[in-house]
């Protein structure tokens, strides 16, 4: 099937360019066009870029402000602009969400929905980017399902739904994210002001006490938001993506236990505790020290959602020597490794994988244009190099990391997948 559908793109694709591309995804109709004030919810300020509907909105009055889940920024007038920071405004009109934007049936993409939700006026529409493959993606079904009400209007591009009063139905298996357990603590995590109290969690959950780092300076704000936008939400692929191979390779099992090495404040690996996903424990291995104080702030936040479910490991990657795991999970460590550290990084990765269990890799390749590249393309990977250096465990597969879908090899080019290689039973 992966072969078919491999072959029907490299059809279709060269067929669209020569026929101009795609048709523009624009969201239109009655509420976006009577809309006053609209947020524009981006994955990146890049996808901004080439919007007709901003003009259009802009030429009737409308005023438009841009929030990001990845790349905050600072507008003219210095407010700094966020997905994870409140906007700019009490209400919106319209809230329109980036059709590139993932969404999955999965508690971070709730808790998602449920914030824009907050954001809409009493008369409000959000625009949410219809996808009508359930197995992949969040299904016209549930959304209706969450916003308790049909959509105002359907276009084949989006669902216009109205406020939803009283927040979004969610499933009650997973009615609560790691999301909602980040805005109680946003300002902390962003400033690094944590009470002292913290440091009987980390040796709860199993290592020596860290030091207390001192508070991060006003002038660091942005680049601390940047990483925990990252870092909270790319909960919404990650985390997916691993329950998604959690159902695949292991179906049935609600005893799973998964290792993350190179952790970080583990918001990916703690998002998937509260899934039904068959996970039942995350080792989070964070050599890192002053990672451990974020750690443990999510963790007392999550409370007995997560309670006996977590161990903290400060071992580097390559030495780590923990019970063995179901899954084995690194994402964006091994390029951020000298060059001679990351064989034995990987080594030490696949001795933690249980037999029968898997190892899933996602890295960042270098881009053939050294522009584009940047400073980044020294520490990157080409695609040869890093399937020789995870290739010699076993077969590999390939699992877009923004989709429920496997990859033929040939597909994959420079793009950023798991790599995933399974240990003999």
């Amino acid at each position: 099937m992966s072969t078919l559908k491999s072959l029907l793109r490299r059809v279709v694709r060269p067929l669209r360019r020569s026929l101009g591309g795609p048709p523009p995804v624009e969201p239109s109709g009655p509420p976006i066009e009577s809309a006053r004030s609209i947020a524009f919810i981006v994955n990146a300020t890049s996808d901004a870029k080439g919007q007709a509907w901003f003009d259009a909105a802009r030429a009737r009055g409308a005023e438009i402000d841009m929030l990001p889940l990845f790349q905050p920024y600072r507008r003219e007038d210095e407010r700094t602009m966020s997905f994870l920071l409140a906007p700019p405004r009490a209400s919106y009109d319209c809230i329109v969400v980036n059709h590139a934007t993932e969404l999955y049936e999965h508690s971070w993409s709730y808790a998602f929905l449920d914030r824009l939700n907050g954001f809409l006026g009493e008369n409000g529409t959000i625009f949410v980017p219809r996808r009508n493959d359930p197995a992949r993606r969040i299904s016209d079904a549930r959304l209706k399902a969450l916003f308790g009400a049909a959509p105002r209007q359907a276009t084949k591009r989006f669902l216009a739904f109205g406020k939803a009063r009283g927040g979004l139905k969610r499933p009650a298996d997973a009615a609560y994210s790691t999301l909602d357990a980040y805005f109680p603590i946003r300002d902390a995590l962003i400033q690094g002001r944590f009470d002292a109290k913290l440091a009987d969690t980390i040796r709860a959950l199993g290592v020596r006490r860290a030091r207390l780092r001192s508070a991060n300076r006003a002038d660091s704000f942005l680049a601390q938001l940047k990483s925990q936008s990252y870092r909270t939400c790319s909960a919404s692929t990650k985390s997916a993506l691993m329950q998604y191979l959690a159902a695949q390779y292991f179906p049935g099992r609600g005893d799973l236990r998964v290792v993350d090495l190179g952790a970080g404040t583990g918001l990916n690996s703690l998002e998937l505790l509260l899934n039904p996903s068959g996970i039942a424990h995350v080792t989070l291995v964070e050599p890192n020290r002053v990672h451990h104080w974020p750690i443990a702030l999510m963790v007392e936040q999550l409370g007995e959602r997560v309670r006996g479910k977590v161990t903290l490991c400060d071992q580097e990657g390559a030495a780590y020597s923990g019970t063995q795991a179901d899954i084995v999970m690194v994402c964006a460590v091994l390029t951020m490794l000298p060059a001679e550290q990351r064989q034995p990084f990987a080594q030490g990765a696949w001795n933690a994988v249980a037999p029968g269990g898997i190892l899933a890799v996602l890295e960042n390749m270098r881009d053939p244009d050294p522009v584009k590249g940047g400073a980044f393309n020294a520490m990157r990977y080409t695609p040869p190099e890093i399937d020789a250096l995870l290739g010699r465990f076993g077969p590999l597969r390939y699992f877009k990391s923004d989709a429920m879908e496997e990859m033929a090899a040939p597909d994959v080019g420079i793009r950023a997948v798991f790599r995933v290689v399974r240990k003999p039973g």
